[in-house]
């Protein structure tokens, strides 16, 4: 919204970076229509190869859809859409998806907001990409309108010093609520925009005054600021705050508030404006809850992409991942870094003898008892079929030992299986400091981590060995 940003270039850079950043595309714009002329407002990023100001054809762009159409417009790929595919945005630019919505203001489309791509999409765009473009779209025209609204309520303000007749008539006229205050609250005088906003006649509101209509969660922070304009401490100030519409429910007002004195300094009345932004308040708490649930369903991906679905511990991937991390910041600290493999016995035999049903339940189980085994700073993944990857951050030879030995034991003990189960572990550990100098990389500890467990499988399974201890 304006009022959370210093200017319009900022308030476009960051409706632009976030849709790009949602969205998954490459280059935002915004733009201005007027006839046939179309003007770059803003894009992002910045080294996209158009820059503000820059002015074409209408015809000549994608958005010329959007205004023949009057609607948003989604393309997945230009080439394959018979309106884009000889369009000269597609034929000379290689442009492959597009999505924009029209910016309205006071009902005309006034722009555009479209984002672009050179990557063309395998999947139509979804419903909740296509509302959170139309949902940017009318929440900058809404800003636009009260822009304009804005700078006609400096030109009301302005015309109350050079003459008090065109003052009048801006007073009742003003497209945004007008209204002057006494000092104890009492509506003095209203406009037409007003007793629209609340519902009330402006003989009914001059018998009350605005703490009888004002939220009670706005209303302290209203009375300081008050306060304090009588008190010379500031000449005037703004505020967003809640409003009690005749029929009971709240309507949303940008209030501006100045004082006007006597020529004596004396406070006489409050000069106050209200613009009704309602609206555009439930469309950014819309967007705010779309972008909510887009970082939900983001998080929920992430969290699949890295972790197993059979046995709820980590997967391969993020296996490698935390492993890269974990030997990183060993290097730093020189602290010690250990390794262990785990690899159930006979599970081949297993799933032949009792079906690949009781197979995978036998995976969770193992799976569990690593967890419960594991320490707080342990880290647990299936690193394939039967095998299973446990990095212990911080833990020298003897301490990968003990817990080597103490899952060992507690695959052992599982009495939940239809036979009983026993694991294989190979174990490794690299010590910075006994290693000076020498960096190794992930397959430097996994692989003779992987020949203990060999031997291991080699010695008659169901035993832990560390690399050290080999022959």
């Amino acid at each position: 919204m304006l009022v959370e940003h210093d200017n319009f270039p900022a308030l476009y850079a960051d409706y632009l970076a976030t849709g790009n950043r949602l969205l998954g595309m490459e280059v935002g714009i915004v733009s201005r229509i007027e006839g046939p002329s179309y003007t770059v407002l803003a894009v992002q990023p910045a080294e996209a190869g158009y820059a503000a100001g820059d002015v074409f054809e209408l015809g000549e762009t994608l958005c010329a859809l959007v205004v023949g159409e009057d609607r948003l417009v989604a393309i997945e790929s230009l080439g394959a859409d018979r309106r884009t595919e000889h369009h000269p945005v597609y034929v000379d630019h290689r442009l492959a998806a597009y999505l924009a919505a029209p910016i309205r203001v006071f009902g005309a489309i006034y722009g555009t907001l479209n984002f672009t791509s050179s990557i063309g999409r395998a999947e139509p765009f979804c419903d909740e990409d296509r509302d959170l473009v139309e949902l940017m779209a009318g929440s900058l025209g809404r800003v636009i309108e009260r822009d304009i609204a804005e700078q006609e309520r400096a030109l009301a303000a302005q015309l109350i010093h050079e003459n008090g007749e065109l003052f009048e008539n801006a007073f009742r006229h003003a497209p945004i609520g007008m209204a002057l205050v006494g000092t104890d609250g009492r509506w003095l005088r209203v406009n037409a925009a007003v007793t629209q906003m609340l519902g009330y006649s402006e003989d009914e509101l001059l018998e009350i005054d605005f703490q009888s209509v004002t939220h009670p969660e706005d209303l302290d922070a209203d009375m300081e600021l008050v306060r304090s304009v009588l008190a010379g401490e500031i000449d005037s100030y703004r505020m967003e705050k809640r409003y009690f519409h005749r029929h009971g429910h709240t309507v949303w007002g940008l209030l501006s508030v100045s004082l006007v004195r006597d020529e004596w300094g004396r406070p006489r009345n409050f000069v106050s404006q209200i613009q009704d932004i309602t609206d555009q308040k439930r469309a950014q708490q819309e967007l705010d809850r779309k972008n909510q649930e887009l970082q939900r369903v983001n998080a929920q991906l992430e969290e699949l992409a890295m972790v197993d679905p059979l046995t709820r511990v980590l997967n391969r991937r993020a296996f490698s991942q935390r492993l890269d991390a974990e030997l990183s910041q060993c290097q730093r600290s020189g602290l010690p870094l250990s390794l262990l493999l785990v690899d159930v016995d006979h599970f081949k035999r297993f799933n032949d003898d009792f079906g690949h049903l009781e197979g995978d339940k036998a995976l969770c189980r193992v799976a569990h008892e690593l967890s419960s085994a594991a320490r707080q700073n342990d880290i647990v993944a299936r690193y394939g079929g039967e095998e299973f990857a446990v990095v212990l951050p911080n833990t020298d030879g003897a301490g990968c030992r003990v817990v080597a030995e103490r899952m060992r034991t507690a695959i052992e003990r599982i009495a939940s299986a239809p036979r009983p189960l026993t694991a294989s572990v190979g174990a490794a550990t690299y010590v910075p400091r006994r290693n000076r100098g020498t960096e190794i990389d992930p397959a430097g500890l996994i692989r003779p981590a992987d020949e203990a467990l060999y031997a291991a499988k080699g010695s008659g399974r169901n035993v832990a060995l560390h690399a050290d201890d080999l022959a």
